[in-house]
């Protein structure tokens, strides 16, 4: 491979985005594919939220009750873990 300028050994650092004048074909379609990866993986996120909200909860209440959670909490390695008392300390 014939050496090129401001690529040691020939080989390219980059890949195009930061340096336009050194991409590749090979290279070209990578942002492509994750741009589409993530708003595939954000798509699916809400489809899983919204069946979780509107129909596994509410059958879950259906047949168990509804679950109180203010009591609820579990310890890991002396560290107990337990929901907030109320709202304002749940948002800081």
């Amino acid at each position: 491979m014939a050496h090129q300028a401001g690529h040691p050994g020939g080989r390219r650092l980059c890949c195009g985005v930061c340096c336009p004048s050194s991409a590749s074909s090979s290279c070209g379609g990578n942002a492509v594919d994750l741009t589409v990866g993530i708003v595939i993986g954000v798509a699916f996120t809400g489809v899983v939220q919204a069946l979780v909200r509107d129909f596994i909860n509410p059958l879950i209440a259906a047949l168990f009750g509804k679950p109180d959670f203010r009591r609820f909490r579990f310890t890991v390695h002396h560290a107990v873990f337990r929901p907030a008392r109320d709202e304002a300390a749940a948002r800081v």
